[in-house]
């Protein structure tokens, strides 16, 4: 993975996914208006990344929960994510034990069986 960052590393933190066929600089537009208030973080997937090989959805969230690790972040302010990005945020959200406060998903790509549980997940969590 590649990490793209922008704003103070005191301030909460925003973590982006981001969707198939582009890079998690794809949301450095928003994240540079936000990064007065937030820290935010836009990691792109190996997939997409020169030299790196995708090894699974695994490997890329033991990837960014070590970066979180390295910058001493124990909270997530707001997890952004939408399309394959969804997924992926899900998979960490269910994984991880850094707490979370709020979430955002455009997942209407998500397969059936993970809407169905992005469902649970909100019922259990929301």
């Amino acid at each position: 993975m590649v990490f793209k960052t922008t704003g103070n590393k005191s301030n909460p933190v925003i973590l982006f996914f981001h969707t198939m066929g582009v890079t998690g600089e794809s949301s450095m537009p928003i994240a540079e208006k936000m990064a007065e208030k937030y820290y935010c973080i836009m990691p792109t997937s190996t997939v997409y990344c020169s030299g790196q090989r995708y090894q699974s959805k695994r490997d890329e969230i033991q990837q960014i929960v070590r970066f979180l690790g390295n910058y001493g972040i124990k909270e997530i302010e707001l997890i952004v994510a939408s399309s394959i990005g969804a997924d992926l945020a899900m998979a960490f959200l269910t994984e991880i034990k850094i707490p979370v406060k709020h979430v955002f998903l455009m997942a209407g790509s998500l397969h059936r069986l993970e809407r169905q549980h992005a469902e649970s997940w909100f019922r259990s969590y929301i």
